[in-house]
């Protein structure tokens, strides 16, 4: 497939943070380690498939700055972006809480947990 053939949809932001919040609630009540994995699973393919979105919008934005509807979809995510990444931070903050935390450093290596701790030090809800 060109790139110009992959299919560009406008992510629906309320209905992306609504799952990525009910997901955060499955994971704090994941009643084991194995329920708490699939959840994170969960959680990351929803993220990849709005970031791949997101990714279109920058490179054919990027490419054709002339382009009204990718200019107006630019704005789009530069504005969706912070909302989303509100959400994402709480999931992740669950997940450095978690009382599976050591168990699931070990399944899912440390980086996800040192991204979250960053994440957790640099956004805040107020600079919305």
């Amino acid at each position: 497939m060109k790139f110009s053939e992959y299919p560009y949809q406008r992510p629906d932001i309320d209905a992306l943070k609504a799952k990525i919040d009910a997901l955060t609630e499955d994971f704090i009540n994941a009643i084991d380690v194995v329920t708490a994995c699939e959840v994170v699973d969960k959680y990351f393919k929803t993220i990849d498939e709005v970031d791949s979105m997101m990714q279109l919008v920058l490179i054919r934005h990027s490419i054709d700055t002339k382009d009204a509807f990718y200019t107006e979809e630019q704005s789009f995510v530069d504005e969706a972006l912070p909302l989303l990444q509100s959400s994402s931070v709480k999931f992740t903050n669950a997940l450095l809480a978690s009382p599976f935390k050591k168990e699931l450093e070990i399944i899912l290596g440390d980086l996800i947990f040192k991204k979250a701790e960053l994440s957790k030090k640099t956004f805040s809800d107020e600079v919305i």
